[in-house]
């Protein structure tokens, strides 16, 4: 099944970058192999009631948040939006790839330490340890 959601801005009102972290969303929620009670083949995803407590700027990422769990009432994420979550955690993993870039970049070091292998430390977020190693043979 395919759906479509409008993406044009013409169709949109109140646009604000997102201001939550995906990154924290990402890395709070397991991702787990289980199988439906009603159902032998094994599959992979997420537990809804593990998402409801993270505010994305007002929005949540599960339907049926009053669910009983009775007769077919379950708890649904709304999987198409995690798409949306997952390309910002890309953004902010980007900026920060970029970020230490510019941290090795500004270390300055010599073109001749440059022959062998270094390791950058980062110690919290603004420290940084240069550690080398003979190059491996």
């Amino acid at each position: 099944m395919y759906f479509n959601a409008t993406s044009d801005r013409r169709a949109k009102t109140n646009i604000t970058p997102a201001k939550f972290s995906a990154l924290q969303i990402v890395n709070s929620i397991p991702t787990y192999t289980f199988n439906y009670t009603n159902k032998e083949e094994k599959t992979l995803g997420l537990i809804a009631q593990e998402a409801t407590e993270f505010d994305l700027d007002g929005f949540n990422m599960v339907d049926n948040l009053e669910a009983t769990g009775q007769d077919g009432d379950f708890m649904q994420m709304k999987e198409s939006k995690l798409v949306y979550v997952l390309w910002k955690a890309v953004q902010e993993l980007s900026a920060e790839v970029e970020d230490l870039k510019s941290q090795i970049a500004s270390l300055n070091l010599p073109r001749e330490r440059c022959s062998s292998m270094y390791f950058l430390v980062i110690l919290s977020g603004c420290e940084a340890e240069v550690l080398s190693m003979d190059r491996i043979s």
